[in-house]
């Protein structure tokens, strides 16, 4: 149960990254924008810790 063992990563970011049939262009941009919509919401709520 160590937090090691198990990360606190999404697996968006993982299902992002996974999908190859896709140009690398498009998952990059996919990555990206995951990435982005990611850090805004850890902001939004290091921010807004009482929401």
């Amino acid at each position: 149960m160590s937090p090691v063992m198990r990360p606190i990563q999404p697996p968006a970011l993982i299902m992002a990254v996974l999908p190859a049939r896709k140009p690398a262009a498009r998952t990059q941009k996919v990555i990206v924008s995951r990435a982005r919509t990611l850090v805004s919401t850890l902001a939004f709520r290091a921010l807004a810790p009482t929401v």
